[in-house]
């Protein structure tokens, strides 16, 4: 049987760039964004897991629920879409599957979002936009991998960990 060995490869990305070596404008994953379709059911599910409901919003005029999860450096956030004609867009809404989208912290928006669309990405019409903690934006799933990517530039220090859209 041969050794294994246990020192940390020199992984490469997509464009062959060591992974150690790529910068990001990314500071943290600020939230993870799961849509349900009972929110009650699910918070009381949460709950009962030993997690604590910090923050719950409803925006009649976008057709939503939110409740936020603190999980150590970051949140999880429940989205339950209310009105299916509400102001919200069909990209955001027709995203597939209970992960809805991966909310990333970033100190500085506007460069942020010029270097995502310099690496292919593209903003959904709209954004960026006021948001609960600051700014935010969405970008087309199509062009971030198949994923909704949010950015957001908190400028609400009591509301770090949340972000409606």
């Amino acid at each position: 049987m041969r050794a294994r060995n246990r020192e940390t490869p020199n992984f490469k990305t997509l464009n062959n760039v060591p992974h150690r070596e790529v910068k990001t404008p990314l500071k943290r994953l600020l939230h993870v964004g799961i849509v349900l379709e009972d929110f009650e059911r699910a918070t009381n599910m949460f709950v009962a897991f030993g997690l604590h409901c910090t923050q719950v919003i409803e925006r009649m005029d976008a057709g939503i629920k939110i409740g936020f999860f603190p999980v150590g450096d970051t949140s999880i956030e429940l989205l339950c879409f209310t009105s299916p004609d509400a102001m919200h867009g069909d990209v955001i809404r027709s995203q597939k599957g209970p992960l809805h989208h991966l909310c990333f912290e970033v100190d500085d928006l506007e460069a942020s979002i010029r270097t995502l669309e310099k690496k292919g990405a593209k903003r959904i019409e709209g954004f960026p936009r006021a948001g609960a903690p600051g700014q935010i934006v969405f970008f087309y799933p199509e062009t971030t991998g198949g994923i909704l990517i949010e950015l957001c530039q908190v400028t609400s220090a009591k509301n770090d960990r949340t972000s409606p859209i």
